[in-house]
């Protein structure tokens, strides 16, 4: 089976860097091809870099073609062209694109020209979520497109509960058509070994993402200001990069806590578990977030996680259970929650060893590759008899 896959990311092509995605789509291209030997996946992938080839082959089984267009707005076009090219010169079971909106147009206009069945995801859970129609204006236009291409695919794939009831109740779409498959994540290094019950008087918070005002990240600053003299060995290690890093490294100096704060900046994804190992609680008081990679990556290390009720934390957190979910994220909010963990050591050792057995279970990334990759051998043939996926 050969996959087509239009996609808006281009850190497949990092072999270093702060994410898993190159590693996440060898799983699934291993994963194909195992499934169905002599199998690829063909992935046209937006990039603005005029200097790169346009062709890699990542192994055997993965092939990227960067679109290299001029400006943004470009993008459709030149994955189209580049699209049309691939269907022309292999035999292609299916069309995949990671959103509804540009690269999903191109998927769907591929799919009718060459009649090939058309597999869309839905990014994000919900295309009406007022804060996501907020962030940006042209998020309001995404959701137009979005409505129209979704009735028209072939089958969609959300990653959480959440997208599927907004498929079906409020789309009208048929349950059949939609597929529940959580995102895979990379396990960091091994962590057999970790010590769940080797605990210490410090208390070392954690967040990991991009330092973006949807992060929040500001409010966990002023949070360790309030506790400092309740915890006078509490400590933030911020572990990422973005817009926001001047304004929340000053911030933090104004409030006379910067030695109590650590900004890393990006760090390579090999060696983010140390980060996770160390720490004592992962804190994401993020206003919106679709999906919790970062919960999973911490649950792995037996960390566990305070969160604002975002979907993606709803999605992963068992209140209470491996991690606290809040009800609102400002630094009082954030600031009692710590004070009660901080206090009650057993419950966080409790906590993280139920987390690393949930996502030990739930989130198994060879176990979700193949749910995905069964899904769409289903949906590829489907609508032909050239090949029966029992083979």
């Amino acid at each position: 089976m050969n996959v087509l896959l239009i996609s808006l990311d281009d850190s497949v092509l990092e072999s270093e860097g702060p994410g898993d995605t190159r590693e996440r789509h060898l799983l699934y291209a291993d994963t194909l091809s195992r499934f169905k030997d002599g199998s690829t996946i063909h992935s046209v992938v937006l990039s603005k870099n005029r200097d790169l080839d346009r062709r890699y082959e990542l192994n055997e089984n993965l092939v990227v073609y960067p679109t290299r267009s001029r400006h943004r707005l470009l993008f459709p076009k030149d994955a189209f062209r580049t699209g049309n090219k691939i269907c022309n010169n292999n035999r292609i079971d299916l069309i995949v694109s990671q959103t509804p909106f540009d690269d999903g147009l191109v998927g769907l206009l591929l799919g009718e020209l060459y009649d090939i069945p058309y597999f869309a995801e839905l990014r994000p859970s919900n295309l009406d979520d007022p804060k996501w129609l907020k962030e940006q204006y042209k998020n309001r236009i995404k959701r137009k497109v979005g409505k129209k291409i979704l009735p028209l695919a072939d089958a969609i794939r959300v990653t959480n509960t959440t997208g599927r009831s907004y498929c079906v109740d409020k789309l009208g779409l048929e349950k059949d058509k939609i597929h529940l498959n959580y995102t895979p994540v990379s396990e960091l290094i091994d962590n057999n070994d970790i010590n769940i019950d080797d605990q210490t008087d410090n208390m070392t918070i954690l967040f990991i993402g991009r330092l973006v005002e949807l992060k929040n990240v500001h409010n966990l600053i002023e949070t360790v200001a309030m506790l400092q003299d309740t915890i006078p060995n509490i400590e933030l290690v911020i572990v990422g990069d973005g817009p926001e890093r001047q304004q929340l490294e000053s911030h933090s100096q104004e409030l006379g806590i910067e030695d109590m704060i650590t900004f890393t900046g990006v760090v390579d994804y090999d060696q983010i578990g140390q980060y996770y190992r160390s720490a004592t609680i992962t804190v994401l008081p993020s206003k919106r977030e679709t999906f919790g990679r970062v919960i999973i990556e911490s649950f792995y290390y037996a960390t566990p996680v305070v969160a604002t009720r975002t979907r993606g934390a709803l999605e992963i957190i068992n209140d209470g259970e491996t991690g606290i979910l809040l009800d609102e994220d400002s630094p009082q909010a954030i600031a009692e929650s710590l004070s009660k963990l901080y206090n009650d050591k057993n419950k966080i050792i409790n906590m993280g060893k139920q987390a690393k057995k949930f996502v030990s279970n739930q989130y198994n990334p060879e176990t979700l590759a193949e749910e995905l990759v069964s899904a769409w051998l289903t949906v590829g043939y489907a609508s032909n008899e050239r090949c029966d996926i029992n083979k």
